[in-house]
């Protein structure tokens, strides 16, 4: 499923960029690997937008740099009873993110 976008401002840079401001919500029912983020409605659909999320309730949030139409954002945490001191684990399939509301910054091509 796709997360929820909520944009709050955006504004048009020289050279034909756009950057954008605003909140996401994921769902209830997490896809390993990521949820999609369309900015389509707001940037050029087939570049690759730079997108910087924020984190919210323990989560780190990354965006994978797919296309403006297709980019996932991925949830991450720290496995703090893993018996090794690890990197960061992915969130497991189905899970349930829907409290988790954070902020992005975006900056792509516009039409």
């Amino acid at each position: 499923m796709a997360l929820t976008v909520a944009v709050i401002t955006e504004a048009l840079l020289p050279g034909g960029a756009k950057i954008l401001r605003g909140t996401f919500t994921l769902d209830s029912n997490y896809v390993t690997g990521g949820e999609t983020m369309d900015l389509s409605d707001y940037l050029k659909s087939s570049v690759v937008p730079t997108v910087i999320c924020g984190n919210d309730g323990g989560y780190v949030l990354e965006h994978d740099q797919g296309t403006a139409a297709a980019g996932k954002v991925i949830a991450y945490y720290n496995d703090v009873n893993a018996s090794t001191n690890a990197a960061l684990v992915a969130v497991a399939q189905n899970a349930d993110l829907s409290a988790i509301n954070s902020t992005f910054v975006a900056v792509g091509q516009a039409y």
